[in-house]
């Protein structure tokens, strides 16, 4: 498994997007992640517990490309009702190490 660099490679805009559905249930639900994981774009996605059903993490060129994916893409899907974006401005910590503690003896 190899680790890219998004800005070297060009993807300037991370933005985690909060998502709720219009009708909940086990195939509506199914349904809208088989969709969301075939769009590249999305690069993560989570069950939430809460006020909101889903929170995407995705990653774009830059705000336009991000406007293209929103309004041709994820909105075209009649199963969301709410979409709120939350355009991550500085990146403070980005690590895949998991925290892993030594177990003593």
């Amino acid at each position: 498994m190899a680790l890219l660099d998004r800005q070297k490679l060009g993807l300037e805009v991370v933005v985690f997007a909060t998502v709720n559905l219009n009708q909940i249930g086990k195939q509506n639900l199914l349904a809208f992640e088989r969709t969301v994981e075939s769009y590249p774009e999305v690069v993560e996605c989570y069950t939430m517990a809460g006020i909101w059903d889903y929170m995407l993490k995705i990653v774009c060129r830059d705000i336009r490309h991000y406007e293209d994916f929103v309004r041709n893409t994820l909105s075209a899907s009649d199963a969301i009702r709410e979409l709120h974006s939350h355009i991550a401005v500085t990146e403070i910590k980005n690590t895949t190490e998991l925290p892993l503690v030594a177990e003593s003896e």
